[in-house]
């Protein structure tokens, strides 16, 4: 049970570096709390980054980052127009990824 445990608290605190490492990103850019939270959701994660995966969280760091336009050959938000980013919002409320909706 102990390892269990602290495989838990390892990966929250692993989540929680990276939330930090977010919004600190999220700060550079300018955006305050409540400004980033609201371009969350318009970009389809939903306005919290705990209710997010790792890998959720990741992506938003990469676009954050500038890092990887395309991932693993699928274009992510950061090179979207706008009606690209509104599918994408879509797609990600559905819970879809770029495979399905294609």
């Amino acid at each position: 049970m102990g390892v269990r445990l602290a495989a838990v608290e390892a990966r929250e605190a692993k989540m929680r570096k990276m939330r930090q490492s977010i919004m600190a990103l999220a700060s550079r850019r300018g955006w305050d709390y409540d400004q980033f939270h609201d371009l969350m959701e318009s970009w389809g994660y939903g306005r919290s980054l705990r209710k997010l995966s790792y890998g959720e969280l990741n992506s938003i760091r990469r676009f954050l980052t500038g890092e990887d336009a395309r991932l693993n050959g699928y274009f992510t938000i950061g090179v979207l127009d706008a009606q690209g980013r509104y599918m994408w919002s879509l797609m990600k409320q559905a819970g879809w990824d770029w495979k399905r909706v294609r």
